[in-house]
Parts: C-alpha cells; sequence; structure tokens
C-alpha cells in the first residue's frame, strides 16, 4: 500500500496552499518514506481540492 500520513497544510510562496505529508516509497513491508508536498485549493462553496503530484516533477516552493 502506498498510502499518504501525517499531512500538514502550509502556505506557499505564492501565496496558495500546499500540503506537506509522507508516502511509502514502495510496496514492502518497511519504513521507507518520502516527503510530498502537493498544491491544495478551496473552491468557491468551500470544497477542498488537490493534485497528487507522485511519480512527477515538480518545482520545488
Amino acid at each position: 500500500m502506498l498510502g499518504p500520513g501525517h499531512h500538514c497544510v502550509v502556505p506557499g510562496p505564492d501565496g496558495g496552499l500546499g500540503i506537506v505529508y509522507h508516502q511509502k516509497l514502495d510496496e514492502g513491508i518497511n519504513w521507507r518514506r518520502f516527503i510530498a508536498i502537493d498544491p491544495i485549493r478551496f473552491d468557491d462553496a468551500g470544497a477542498l481540492h488537490t493534485r497528487v503530484t507522485r511519480g512527477s516533477d515538480q518545482p520545488a516552493p
């Protein structure tokens, strides 16, 4: 399982929001993790939206 864990919402340098969390690196039974930072936003109705960036290169914040 490659699920996320332990998140935190932080402001980005562009004024937007990001979610910082860790993910499992592989499907093995181990503690290998990496840090992920993905953009999040609220729409006009207040619903939360995100774009998962696993497996794609993203600029550093």
